[in-house]
Parts: C-alpha cells; structure tokens; sequence
C-alpha cells in the first residue's frame, strides 16, 4: 500500500530518502493547513495562548539571537526525545514519535501565519502576502527554522532505544546509539539553519 511505503521511508537507511519525503510531506502540510486557517479560523486565534512566546528579547542583536535560538531548541529537545520512542509500522519496522513532535510544530506555525498570530507584527497581509513572506529569507526566520527542525528529525530518526509493538515492548541500552557521520553532518547544518534563523528574526525585531 502507498500509506505503507511513505511510513518505510520515514526511517530509510538512506538519509537522503528521509530528508525528501520530509520536506514534500512537512511543507504540503505547513502550506495546506496555512491557507485552511485563513479561511477557517478568526484573525490572531492563537494570540496571546502561548506564554512562552511573549518574552522580551535583548535590543543587543548578538544576545538577541542566542535568546531566540535558545528558545527554538525547545522544539528540537522535544523531537529528539520523541525519536528516543517508536511504534510499530506492522512489517517495516518502527516510526519514532518525533515525527509527531515536528508535525505539531509545522501546525502551531501554519495557524499563526494564516491566523496572523503574531506578537510584533500588526498589520496583517492577505493570504497571498502571508504564503510569500515564508520566502522573505532575509526578514523571515519561518522557513530557515523549519528547514533545520526537518535535518534535525531526519538526523536522528533511528535512534530508538524503546520500540512498542501493541502490547509488546523492545528496550535498546542509549549507548548503542549510534549517528553515521552524514547523519551528524545533516543535525548540525539544522541546528545551523536554526541559529541563522534566530539571527534573521533578532534583526528584524531590533530594525522595528
């Protein structure tokens, strides 16, 4: 079945292959339910339910962007724990939760963009405006910090060490982990997409 085959290569030996149908998967479903909220939801829904987001950021732009970073890395430790914990893809193996770590984070960023639920930003754009200024890579940190939250994930989503098969429970000591060098490579070009990101927002923020 083709639901059974997308699931196989969700955790391909092959990097490359998890990292593709990642992006097509994520990003179909970022630009989906983005327009979906435009029309569904009422303007600014998500404003102000979610305290975490309403702190002050430094005015220095260095200690801005480590503040922001910081922030986002909370996302890439809940998707890394997630990937710690996998469930049964019946004869292929397992999918790790963090995938549904990352799915949350992809809907939490399509309603605010179709909802216009931001903090600093006032003046909300159509749906067009809203879908394009995902691109704006010099202002908007959007698409850097998603990009490096799906390296992130793809990097580690074989690192299972609880795997549970209906009732059935199959435990792997942390220490037999073990990342190839691509897929390092892959985790810290996303943790590096993520900081240019941090800095992409800080400056924008400080330039208001």
């Amino acid at each position: 079945m083709f639901h059974e085959k997308l699931k196989q290569h969700l955790v391909d030996e092959r990097l490359s292959v998890r990292i593709i149908l990642a992006v097509v998967l994520y990003f179909t479903f970022f630009f989906t339910l983005t327009v979906l909220s435009y029309y569904l939801l009422p303007e600014e829904f998500l404003m102000g339910k979610n305290s975490l987001t309403d702190f002050e950021t430094s005015t220095n732009l260095f200690a801005s962007t480590v503040q922001i970073f910081s922030f986002n890395l909370l996302s890439v430790v809940f998707i890394v724990i997630g990937n710690l914990f996998a469930f049964s893809n019946r004869n292929n193996g397992f999918i790790p939760y963090g995938y549904l770590a990352l799915g949350l984070q992809f809907a939490t960023n399509a309603i605010t963009l179709g909802t216009w639920s931001f903090t600093v930003v006032s003046i909300a754009p159509d749906l067009s405006g809203r879908l394009l200024r995902i691109f704006d890579l010099a202002h908007r940190a959007g698409l850097w910090e998603m990009m490096g939250q799906v390296l992130v994930m793809c990097a580690t989503a074989r690192i299972a060490i609880v795997k549970t098969n209906g009732k059935e429970v199959v435990n792997t000591p942390i220490r037999d982990i073990r990342l190839k060098k691509s897929e390092i490579a892959c985790a810290v070009s996303g943790l590096c997409l993520m900081f240019t990101g941090a800095f992409v927002e800080s400056s924008s923020i400080i330039s208001l």
